[in-house]
């Protein structure tokens, strides 16, 4: 490590942008991937004789020599966010196809949520990043269930629900009342047949519930 700059001495700041929403949507990834963040941001620092002040999460405050340093440094420092900003363009699309989805749900555009939502997880079915798949899934199993397509919507209710219990995600507070007004109809609607759906939808794999998302 180098000693502390002094005198007239280059800060640099850095901070990773929409942290919060890519930790939320790469629950079971982004430990890693911040690690590998800070040690990329440390090489770059160290080898450009910059000194660490502090770490704050995910941000960085850095004093350097000269402007020089800070500036070579920092070219580094790019290359570093493209490891978290990559994984993050994935989850920005799948999510705009999630609110998409949902938009034409409340327009009453059944074909175009059912499209969005088999659209945003077709492209999941490839990835091990499953964490927005559940909404998803809920989402189609909604414009299903509108749909009259009772069997199917709660095969895939149960489905997202197992699956969050295995990726230990939790449903935000205001997706509950819609939640819970989707699943009450849907127990009325297949009145003695809903428990024995709902655990078969349970036991899907997530592969099985990706196929019959997309069937």
């Amino acid at each position: 490590m180098t000693n502390p700059p002094s005198g007239v001495v280059t800060f640099l700041f850095t901070d990773i942008e929409g942290s919060t929403r890519l930790a939320q949507a790469h629950p079971d990834r982004w430990e890693s991937l911040r690690e590998k963040h800070h040690a990329m941001l440390k090489e770059a620092i160290e080898s450009k004789r910059g000194h660490i002040l502090q770490i704050i999460g995910d941000a960085f405050c850095v004093a350097f020599h000269t402007a020089g340093d800070a500036a070579r440094a920092e070219e580094t420092v790019q290359e570093a966010m493209k490891v978290l900003h990559e994984v993050g363009e994935m989850s920005a699309e799948i999510g705009a196809l999630d609110v998409a989805g949902r938009v034409a749900l409340a327009q009453g555009d059944l074909p175009k949520a059912q499209k969005h939502f088999r659209e945003g997880i077709s492209r999941l079915k490839d990835s091990k990043e499953v964490s927005q798949l559940p909404s998803l899934l809920e989402g189609l199993a909604n414009a299903l269930a509108q749909s009259s397509q009772t069997q199917h919507a709660i095969l895939l209710l149960g489905a997202a629900q197992a699956l969050r219990g295995r990726i230990h995600l939790t449903r935000m507070q205001f997706e509950t009342a819609e939640y819970d007004a989707l699943l009450s109809a849907q127990r009325e609607e297949a009145g003695g047949d809903f428990q024995s759906m709902w655990e078969d939808g349970c036991a899907l794999s997530t592969e099985q519930a990706i196929e019959l998302a997309l069937s």
